[in-house]
């Protein structure tokens, strides 16, 4: 059973069966409506805000019908060639709409990411890169997105000269107080002789120290995730969907339950925080 199905028609029901028959206009008026278009109208519609859209909407054309927070929850979920276990998403949608402790998200939040697969230039080559973001607030007040983390594959290692006349710090440089260092580190294509051979370097800050030298070039995003952590118990990722559908734009696309040491796994493997 799909529930994003089920909630889709029990949403669809409060408008009253007669709007099916009506012209193909009202149909696109309604995909429209439903349609999450934005991140923070998905957060309005998790949190059940009164003043988002689709619940003004329902209340001015259709105030004898209601609309719980439940309801709305699940229809955040994407529904569209996804098989969902219905046991567990309502255990989810229980816990973070029960009355006595109900869990809301916030833009302010510290533990939620957004993960963007970007194209980028690496020394005149195309190349694939992921970063990771996360709101930060300022001590005024006032937030911002930055980059927490970056996953760059042709970035983690040094190169390789593949010279066979290699620059090398001799064994016995202990003996001369490491004179010859100087002379090895102001080879950069030997670099990879002089650290230890399971190095492994920072790939943030080799991104940005490329970025400023302009080895690196920034091209495009090309898709974005959203993957939300900080419901107890849980971890949940947010993908897009654009389709005429009125089960469209921003949706649950995965729900896992998440204890604290699995998050924090999540956030080093996944997401490459440290």
């Amino acid at each position: 059973m799909r529930i994003g199905t089920i909630a889709f028609f029990l949403f669809l029901g409060l408008a009253g069966g007669r709007l099916w028959g009506q012209h193909i206009s009202l149909t696109e008026e309604q995909n429209y409506l439903l349609e999450v278009k934005q991140v923070d109208e998905f957060i309005d519609r998790f949190n059940f805000d009164r003043n988002t859209l689709v619940i003004r909407y329902l209340s001015e054309h259709f105030p004898a019908q209601v609309l719980s927070r439940q309801d709305l929850v699940l229809s955040l979920f994407n529904h569209g060639q996804h098989h969902w276990d219905t046991v567990m998403v309502r255990a989810f949608v229980k816990q973070v709409t029960q009355p006595d402790d109900p869990v809301y998200l916030s833009f302010y939040d510290e533990d939620w990411y957004a993960e963007l697969a970007c194209d980028v230039m690496y020394r005149d080559a195309p190349r694939k890169a992921t970063l990771i973001m996360q709101v930060q607030q300022d001590k005024q007040g006032g937030a911002s997105w930055v980059v927490r983390a970056v996953k760059a594959n042709f970035l983690d290692e040094l190169p390789d000269s593949g010279s066979e006349d290699q620059v090398v710090l001799n064994p016995m440089s202990h003996g001369t107080d490491f004179m010859g260092l100087r002379r090895v580190l102001s080879d950069p294509d030997n670099l990879r002789n002089i650290v230890f051979s399971e190095f492994a370097p920072e790939s943030m800050s080799l991104f940005m120290h490329e970025l400023r030298n302009g080895n690196l070039v920034f091209r495009q995003v090309n898709d974005i995730s959203y993957h939300f952590l900080q419901v107890p118990g849980w971890r949940f990722t947010l993908r897009r969907y654009l389709r005429n559908s009125h089960n469209s734009g921003w949706l649950i696309d995965e729900l896992r339950r998440a204890t604290e040491p699995q998050k924090a796994q999540f956030r080093h493997q996944q997401l490459n925080l440290r």
